[in-house]
């Protein structure tokens, strides 16, 4: 199977069609505008011999400088994460200029959502935040050129050979292109399917596949442009098709503020973005970094390396999720190394320091990747290069310079190049003279997963006073070695003394930042204990926690503490998130359920046998447990349509409620994801649920089922348990991506200048450089230190500001302004500077890194806007 179908089917397991446009020239098709530009005639529909069906003829031209344009209405409102377009196209030419056409996703924020779009060279179309396909026959007969445009700059072109595909032979040829988001850039790729209409059609080929760096999704409507520039020619379009998806049809919760987590799959929450290096042969074409689905069980990992020639070299870099400086970091991440000879290749992970390297964006990449030396930065070198002379190392670097090198016996202690997943893990922490670094290795995790090596244990780097605000990056290269680097579940998790950093994450995939044990209750009939599982689906292996044939089976899920001894602040939020999947086989039952629950480490330890042990008879489905908060799932007596949902507090019922069958059904075997939030202080604590329903199909939105304030339940220390049962039916019972995390909300600000600590050190590196005074302006742009800070923008950063732009456009006014995850923005409309400012719309959520709000207005006035950011 051809790798590149392996990476569509991946993605298209959890795609749906939302948008779709479909002009096949023969029924009437959708709205578009078309523009002659320079010398007649314009775009007609036609046909002529021998073909029977209508055609677009772009462009049609007996002398120089036909131009013309076919542009598409917006087909739907929003931005789509996969695009993907099929057109039919033909080019017959009578002499040999300079001519062709383009396809282009016009951005609606900056040409509207119908009319005419701009007007590049059609062949070569370079536009501002635009992204398009260049087709040039320029000149006929000896070249065929295929670029690929980003924000008006050619980001690649490929010339097949005339004997492959010649695009000027007056035969219709089909493009097939395929876009898709991955972090904060995207996967183009192009393939042609020569002659299409012919008996003995060609097979498709593989035009270009690529990333294109930072090109985010952006709300976007179709164009096609064409000219001749000299050449006397006919460029005819058929059968043009295009789709908008999501991958994600429900949104994915955030892990937590100090939470990076990626897993290519359903549960990944942190942005990134992803770079191709070309090493020093330019003119060879070199993969870059490209999402896979070919290891059962696995889901979806990201290729970052994979090469057929030396001088590859690829990176990822995460966003910047640390939201303040701590004393302890824990970041680990699953790898395979798959290689075939014997040169200099390895990987590099850095933690960049965001006071010059930013908040988001491509990193550097240093000349061997496995040498990692970079000025202000530390990092880990793997380094397997010449492995029949016995290469093996792991390093450690800081400030451009190599500290520490291990050579790792192969044969006795760890081999890095294996070919199977393992999973290394990197503490970073506070010593007394300097910063400590312990580097873990967890061999063969999905096989015989050995005894975990401690390959580093707390080497001091004593310049490194401590680990400054930092953002992670994973680098890979090929020095002359042909091998493929594969990584995926990367995790990190920030903590300290004045930090909670609790956190439990686990999808079953690899990623077990916590160690877990299951529990089958042994009653002497058939208990069958829980056994990880895989149906093939793209969200990989998880758990069955319960499936049974006979009555009164009962299994527990137990995690240990993480990080053990973590005593909750008064002030705390926990966000606890699961998918659960019931289903049963008799439609007659008794009562069925189960429990999730925050046990209490003084109670049941940090480690070993919880709740569940305790209460062996206990009816789990309603987790009445002292000292436990608990939430049941019941769903006894199917046939009466019962799905009941319980809050617990200390041995006693908070609330419960009784879905509606025909609305909520939680025993019709789909995945559904509960999330909880706890909102903690010293007198009681808030506890919301809220509920998505069939994650994996249709997906129904977020219904939020229940909030109380319960007196009494302050912060305690806790593990995460689940516990399950059957009291009469026949039920299996299934549970994936578990994610439980706490972070403080008392923000500390002892200079009591209204600017958080943790924001001034992550910002300035101290408290003293801002006092956050009015007017007060570090970066000069006119947003003063005070107003970044509530608006979560930059205060270094000139272009980070809150700005706003209003544009009339059909049918109102288009308002846009810079916009940052995690904030709430509330928008208001004026007639005049010195009038009463109304509110259109509040709680409107940043979509980073811009939100465009439609004003239906139909007032002929002039109208002012204004946003402002939300508490």
């Amino acid at each position: 199977m051809n790798l590149n179908n392996l990476v569509l089917l991946g993605f298209a397991l959890t795609c749906s069609v939302q948008a779709e446009l479909v002009d096949d020239f023969d029924t009437p098709g959708p709205l578009v505008t078309l523009m002659q530009r320079a010398n007649p005639p314009g775009p007609v529909i036609t046909n002529s011999p021998p073909d029977t069906n209508n055609f677009l003829r772009l462009v049609h031209d007996l002398v120089n400088n036909n131009h013309n344009h076919y542009s598409y209405d917006l087909i739907d409102t929003g931005a789509y994460e996969t695009i993907e377009a099929w057109w039919d196209f033909r080019g017959t030419s009578l002499d040999a200029g300079a001519d062709g056409y383009h396809f282009m996703l016009v951005p609606t924020a900056a040409y509207g959502t119908s009319g005419d779009g701009p007007a590049p060279t059609s062949e070569e179309p370079n536009v501002v935040n635009t992204f398009a396909v260049g087709v040039d026959f320029h000149p006929a007969a000896t070249v065929n050129d295929l670029s690929m445009h980003w924000n008006n700059v050619e980001h690649l072109n490929s010339r097949p050979p005339v004997g492959d595909l010649d695009i000027d032979n007056g035969a219709f040829h089909r493009a097939h292109l395929f876009i898709d988001r991955m972090g904060n850039s995207s996967i183009a790729r192009l393939e042609l399917s020569p002659n299409v209409l012919a008996t003995n059609a060609s097979a498709p080929f593989v035009v270009w596949e690529s990333i294109v760096p930072m090109m985010l999704p952006y709300e976007n409507r179709v164009q096609f442009g064409g000219r001749t520039g000299g050449l006397n020619m006919d460029i005819d379009l058929d059968n043009i098709h295009v789709t908008w998806t999501n991958k994600y049809l429900t949104p994915v919760p955030s892990i937590s503020t100090n939470r990076l987590y990626q897993d290519f799959d359903l549960a990944g929450a942190t942005d990134f973005v992803v770079n191709q290096f070309t090493g020093s042969t330019a003119s060879t074409p070199r993969p870059g970094p490209l999402p896979r689905d070919d290891a059962p069980g696995h889901g979806v990992y990201l290729r970052l390396l994979h090469d057929n020639v030396p001088g590859g070299k690829n990176a990822i870099s995460f966003d910047h999720v640390q939201p303040a400086l701590a004393s302890s970091y824990r970041y680990g991440f699953d790898f395979r190394i798959n290689s075939q000879a014997f040169a200099a290749d390895g990987m590099g992970i850095s933690f960049l320091p965001i006071a010059t390297h930013g908040l988001r964006g491509a990193g550097p990449i240093s000349g061997a990747n496995e040498e990692p030396n970079t000025a202000g930065v530390l990092a880990v070198g793997i380094d397997l290069h010449d492995e029949s002379a016995g290469v093996n190392d792991l390093s450690v670097h800081y400030d451009s310079q190599e500290l520490l090198n291990l050579t790792l016996d192969p044969a006795t202690l760890f081999d890095w190049n294996t070919g199977v997943w393992s999973r290394l893990e990197i503490v970073v922490d506070a010593a007394t003279n300097g910063t400590a670094v312990s580097v873990l290795i967890h061999p063969d995790i999905e096989g015989t997963n050995g005894t975990v090596i401690t390959a580093i244990d707390h080497f001091v780097v004593t310049n490194l006073p401590g680990l400054y605000p930092h953002r992670l990056m994973l680098g890979a290269r090929s020095g002359g070695r042909y091998m493929d680097v594969d990584i995926d579940n990367i995790s990190g998790m920030v903590g300290d003394s004045n930090q909670v950093g609790l956190a439990t994450v686990q999808d079953f995939d690899g990623v077990d930042t916590t160690g877990y044990e299951v529990w089958a209750k042994p009653d002497g009939v058939k208990t069958p204990p829980p056994e990880l599982r895989d149906d093939g689906a793209s969200n990989g292996r998880y758990l069955r926690l319960l499936k049974d044939s006979t009555q009164n089976h009962r299994n527990s899920l137990l995690f240990n503490q993480s990080p053990d001894g973590r005593d909750l602040p008064t002030q705390a939020l926990t966000t606890a998130v699961f998918d659960f999947r019931i289903q049963s086989g008799d439609t007659n039952n008794p009562a069925d359920g189960f429990a999730f629950m925050l046990i209490p480490t003084d109670t049941y330890g940090t480690s070993g046998p919880g709740a569940h042990h305790t209460y062996p008879g206990l009816a789990i489905e309603d987790p009445l447990i002292a000292g436990v908060l608990g939430i049941g799932i019941d769903v006894h007596n199917e046939s009466l349509g019962v799905n009941d949902l319980g809050l617990y507090w200390d041995a006693a019922q908070v609330a419960k409620i009784t879905l509606p069958d025909g609305t909520i059904d939680l025993d019709d075997g789909f995945f559904h994801r509960l999330q909880c939030t706890i909102d903690w202080s010293s007198t009681g604590s808030t506890v919301s649920v809220s509920l998505a329903t069939n994650i994996l199909g249709t997906a129904g939105g977020q219904t939020n089922l229940m909030e109380h304030f319960i007196p009494g339940l302050t912060p305690y220390d806790y593990r995460v348990e689940f516990g399950a049962r059957t009291g009469g039916a026949t039920i299996d019972l299934d549970l994936d991506n578990i994610s439980v995390a706490t972070t403080p909300t008392g923000i500390p600000d002892s200079d009591l200048d209204g600017l958080p600590d943790a924001w001034e050190l992550t910002f300035f590196g101290n408290l003293t450089t801002s006092s956050g005074s009015p007017g007060e302006d570090f970066d000069n742009d006119g947003f003063d230190d005070r107003s970044e800070f509530l608006a979560g923008t930059h205060p270094a950063d000139t272009a980070s500001l809150l700005e706003i732009h209003a544009t009339r456009v059909p049918g109102g006014q288009r308002v846009t302004w810079n916009s940052v995850d995690g904030i709430a923005y509330r928008l208001w409309r004026t007639g005049h500077a010195s009038g009463t400012w109304s509110s259109i719309q509040g709680g409107i959520p940043g979509t980073a890194p811009v939100n465009m709000y439609f004003d239906p207005t139909n007032l002929q006035t002039s109208l002012l806007y204004r946003v402002t950011v939300e508490p």
